[in-house]
C-alpha cells in the first residue's frame, strides 16, 4: 500500500505541470510527431500512474517483495481473510477505482469507435451521391461554391475537393491542399487523434485530457504540412493555408486543410525549414520516456517477481 501515496502524487504532478510544459515547448512545433508522442506519453503515464496507484492498494506492504502476478490472482475470499478491517477498506477502494478508470475507458474506446466508424460510413454515403470522381482514385470532386479541402479516413479513404476551391486555388496551391490531405491518410493521422479523444470522452472533467486532444489534432496538421512540403513547395503551401483560411470543416470524423491554427501553418511554412538537433532530439526522448519509466521504476521491486509466483499472497 505504500506505493499508491507516490503513484497518486506523480499522477497528479503530471496533470498539472506536464500540459504547461508541453504547450510552451517550441520543439513540439518543429518536430511534430515527436510532439504527439510526448502528449500521448503523457496521458498514458497519468492513467497508468493512477491505476497502478489504485491496484498498489491490494497488495499488502509485506507483499511488495513477491510481485505484482499475484495481485492479479488475488480474490474476494482471500482479501476478507487477509486484510484487516482498515486495510480491506483500502484494498477494495483501490480495486473499484481501478475497475472504474479501466471501465470508464472501455466504454470510452467502444463509443467512440462505433460512433465514428458509423459517421464516416454515413458521409461516405452521401459523399458517393453528390461528388464525382476524380483524376486520382482517391479524390472526389464536391459542387460546393464554398473553399473546402479534406479527408475522410477509413476503408475507402477519400479527399474530397469543391468546386469552389478548384475555382478559387492556383494549381501548385491545390496541389498543396491534395498533398496535405494524402500526408493524413498514409500517415493515419485520424488513428493519432483519435487516441487522444478516448481519454477526454472518458474523463471529460479532467483539463489535461481536453489539451491532450487540442495538442494532437493541432500537430497531426503541422505534420500534414511538412509532408506536404516536400513534394509540392513551402511557399505554395502557406498560400493554400492562407486561403483555405475561411473553409468550413464539414464534420468532425474527417481531417481538414483548413484545421489547426491558419497563422502558425503559415508562418511555419513561409519561414525556413526549422528541424530537430542532436539536443532538441534529446529534449523530446526523456519528454517522452521520462514519464513511462518513473512508475515503473517505482514498481521495479514487485515487478521483480512477476515471473516467481506460484501462490496468492493473500491467502
Amino acid at each position: 500500500m505504500i506505493l499508491a501515496g507516490p503513484l497518486w502524487g506523480y499522477a497528479l504532478v503530471l496533470a498539472l505541470a506536464g500540459p504547461a510544459i508541453l504547450t510552451r515547448a517550441r520543439w513540439t512545433s518543429r518536430a511534430p510527431m515527436w510532439g504527439v508522442l510526448a502528449w500521448q506519453s503523457l496521458v498514458v503515464s497519468i492513467i497508468a500512474a493512477t491505476v497502478l496507484g489504485a491496484l498498489a492498494l491490494v497488495i499488502p506492504s509485506d507483499h511488495y517483495r513477491d510481485g505484482i502476478a499475484h495481485l492479479l490472482r488475488a480474490c474476494t475470499t482471500a482479501l476478507t481473510a487477509r486484510f484487516g478491517p482498515s486495510d480491506a477498506i483500502a484494498a477494495w477502494f483501490g480495486l473499484a477505482v481501478a475497475g472504474t478508470i479501466v471501465g470508464s475507458l472501455t466504454v470510452a474506446t467502444l463509443a467512440t469507435m462505433l460512433v465514428t466508424a458509423r459517421a464516416r460510413r454515413r458521409h461516405q454515403a452521401a459523399l458517393d451521391l453528390v461528388a464525382v470522381r476524380a483524376a486520382h482514385p482517391a479524390m472526389r470532386l464536391l459542387p460546393d461554391s464554398r473553399v473546402i479541402g479534406y479527408c475522410l479516413p477509413g476503408r475507402a479513404p477519400r479527399v474530397v475537393i469543391s468546386t469552389g476551391a478548384v475555382a478559387t486555388l492556383r494549381a501548385d496551391e491545390l496541389n498543396a491542399v491534395v498533398q496535405h490531405e494524402l500526408a493524413h491518410l498514409r500517415g493515419r493521422h485520424h488513428l493519432l487523434v483519435i487516441a487522444a479523444l478516448i481519454p477526454r470522452r472518458a474523463f471529460g472533467g479532467i483539463r489535461v485530457f481536453a489539451q491532450a486532444h487540442r495538442e494532437v489534432a493541432r500537430l497531426v496538421e503541422l505534420r500534414a504540412d511538412d509532408v506536404a512540403a516536400r513534394s509540392c513547395g513551402r511557399p505554395a503551401l502557406a498560400r493554400a493555408i492562407v486561403r483555405m483560411a475561411t473553409a468550413a470543416t464539414p464534420a468532425a470524423e474527417v481531417l481538414s486543410s483548413s484545421g489547426g491554427s491558419v497563422v502558425q501553418r503559415a508562418r511555419r511554412m513561409a519561414g525556413p525549414t526549422l528541424g530537430l538537433g542532436v539536443g532538441g532530439q534529446g529534449v523530446a526522448t526523456i519528454s517522452i520516456l521520462a514519464p513511462v519509466v518513473l512508475p515503473i521504476v517505482l514498481l521495479a521491486v514487485p515487478l521483480a517477481g512477476v515471473f516467481s509466483a506460484t501462490s496468492c499472497p493473500l491467502t
